[in-house]
């Protein structure tokens, strides 16, 4: 089994969501449908917050890994990076 990526991007390639996920277990259309449902409930901004962008479209990318565990650490180091510039936009 591998790992895939669903990632909502603007134009400029800034990521606004990113959500792995098996493929065998989970349904692209739900992946995205509940971001939808995320962004109508305002619990995820329908635009790019670097750019103001809000042309944003799904992109799907098989990823090197093999399982969902071996995929934690990195999503940690990059939520903790994503928590930084955060901070340095003074938004959070």
């Amino acid at each position: 089994m591998a790992v895939w990526l669903m990632q909502l991007l603007c134009p400029k390639r800034h990521c606004i969501l990113a959500a792995p996920y098996d493929p065998t277990r989970t349904s692209v259309a739900n992946l995205q449908h509940d971001a939808q449902q995320f962004m109508l409930q305002e619990a995820l901004n329908p635009w790019c917050a670097l750019c103001g962008s809000t042309d944003l479209t799904f992109e799907h990318t098989e990823t090197p890994f093999h399982s969902l565990t071996d995929i934690e650490p990195l999503l940690r180091d990059l939520a903790e990076a994503q928590a930084q510039t955060n901070k340095q936009f003074g938004r959070f």
